[in-house]
């Protein structure tokens, strides 16, 4: 079977890791923007029709950001222990379930309620799980499979019109429930593709051919050498505390513009929902540009120098 997938693996001239990459990118598409950015253009129709206050309506993206930050041990453990294929699929799933709730809630209750349920679906399905696959496929060309991945998040802040465009057309309620169907039929599709090391496979990081047994003639490839900390030593150096709040903070940020930015365009610049969505559209597609870039550069020279000019770019 492993001699099948390589010999399929050479065929096909791509390495598995990319494709991979690509079913994370569109993950991370279909989270943006249903949830993430489009979320914005729900706080203001649900104000119109409903009548709740802008702190209570974000107070719900301030509990998804919390609910991650909780989840985060226990769902690397998971990770560690099920694979992230299996807990990707329950995320969706629960995501998915998560949306059709939404599309039925009355009451400021219930949206939290059914909001948190889509936060823990996101969380299991997002950003850390396909991080955590994605950092094991590759070494010499992380920085730049990272970077890929992350467009996702960029090509779906692009499409956020589509969400502000449904919610004029269908109405909030059928847009969330047509969300959830996204969520199943694009999503767990999508999640089939992801493997959690290239060595299960017998493949090494970045495509590097495997050693071959002696007398093939085919030369192998230098051995990657892998430090791993347990979480124990992480912990104590200075480097993932630096890490943890630099990145934290930068998500502060964009989390707070994002969430606000529709019903701001909306309320006191006087814009449509479609139009301001179409704002979100423009900054997005900028940031797709540090993304890339900021890929490219992580590969050749140090990370931390090209960090200090791209700490927003999340």
């Amino acid at each position: 079977m492993i001699a099948a997938m390589r010999a399929r693996e050479r065929a096909r001239g791509v390495f598995l890791g990319w494709w991979i990459v690509a079913s994370a990118a569109g993950i991370q598409v279909l989270q943006t923007v249903l949830l993430m950015q489009g979320y914005g253009a729900y706080i203001a129709v649900l104000r119109d029709e409903f009548g709740w206050s802008k702190t209570a309506l974000s107070g719900a993206a301030s509990l998804q950001r919390v609910e991650s930050g909780l989840l985060g041990p226990p769902q690397g453990w998971m990770l560690d222990r099920f694979g992230a294929r299996t807990i990707m699929r329950i995320g969706l799933v629960i995501l998915a379930g998560g949306f059709f709730l939404f599309s039925q809630i009355n009451s400021l209750t219930m949206f939290y309620v059914a909001f948190v349920i889509m936060a823990i679906g996101a969380s299991l399905s997002g950003f850390m799980s396909v991080t955590t696959v994605v950092v094991q496929w590759f070494e010499r060309r992380r920085a730049t499979a990272m970077a890929m991945m992350q467009t996702g998040m960029s090509i779906g802040g692009i499409l956020v019109p589509l969400v502000g465009w449904s919610l004029v057309q269908f109405g909030w309620r059928n847009t969330a429930i047509i969300s959830g169907i996204l969520v199943l039929v694009i999503g767990l599709p999508l999640v089939q593709m992801m493997r959690d090391t290239p060595e299960a496979h017998g493949l090494l990081p970045d495509g590097e051919r495997p050693t071959e047994p002696a007398g093939t003639g085919v030369a192998a490839a230098p051995a990657i050498e892998r430090i791993n900390f347990t979480p124990r030593q992480a912990l104590r150096t200075r480097a993932f505390w630096f890490i943890g709040f630099g990145h934290a903070l930068a998500v502060l940020v964009v989390s707070a513009i994002m969430v606000h930015l529709v019903v701001y365009l909306k309320e006191a610049q006087g814009f449509s929902v479609t139009g301001a969505t179409l704002i979100v559209s423009f900054m997005t597609a900028v940031t797709m540009v540090g993304q890339i870039a900021g890929g490219f550069l992580g590969d050749r020279f140090e990370k931390r120098k090209i960090a200090i000019f791209e700490i927003g770019d999340r």
